[in-house]
């Protein structure tokens, strides 16, 4: 547990070896050690990726929490379609929604772009709840990769521009990878 500006942040981490699989999907209940006094914001990232490909085999992952309530919440690693999951791992994040100075969220090429029209590079900006009373650090790890099996598994999350509206991020390929669709969550700590 982290303890920063006098309120509280939890984190821990979930692999799949810690549970038995519903088909293509793991998941989790996790309870805070102490309840939290307001309604929870969780972020969740991967950590850890175990997948075949090939030309039948595409990899799909997704990480990420729901049914959270100021108790815990559940978290997931999920594949579908053609993904073929051996294991994984993501780490999380819990905090008050209203936190002063913190922000977060989750980007996606599928805010730009389908996935049907598959890019090598995809961009857009992030336009914070609220503004920071001083430029703030945001980190970003992915969270969601949706890419061709037949090639390496290469994808980078970037962000830039930085500013205490917001920010510009980046998911990108390159080489003969194909990159269907990626996400990312991301948060973001402004203390004066």
């Amino acid at each position: 547990m982290v303890h920063l500006a006098k309120s509280r942040l939890d984190d821990g981490h979930f692999s799949t070896e810690e549970t038995e699989p519903v088909p293509r999907k793991y998941a989790k209940r996790f309870d805070f050690p102490q309840p939290f006094k307001e309604p929870v914001e969780v972020v969740c990232w991967l950590n850890r990726l175990d997948m075949s490909s090939g030309r039948d085999r595409d990899y799909k992952i997704r990480a990420f929490a729901d049914e959270g309530d100021e108790e815990g919440f559940t978290a997931h690693l999920n594949t579908w379609d053609n993904g073929e999951l051996h294991g994984a791992a993501m780490c999380w994040i819990a905090f008050p929604k209203l936190k002063p100075h913190v922000d977060s969220g989750r980007f996606t090429t599928t805010d730009v772009r389908k996935r049907t029209d598959p890019r090598p590079k995809t961009s857009s900006r992030v336009k914070f709840k609220q503004r920071f009373a001083v430029v703030p650090t945001v980190l970003t790890a992915l969270s969601m990769l949706d890419t061709a099996g037949n090639a390496d598994l290469r994808v980078r999350v970037s962000v830039a521009e930085v500013s205490r509206e917001g920010f510009r991020w980046t998911l990108e390929t390159w080489g003969d990878s194909t990159l269907y669709a990626a996400g990312a969550s991301w948060i973001a700590l402004g203390f004066p």
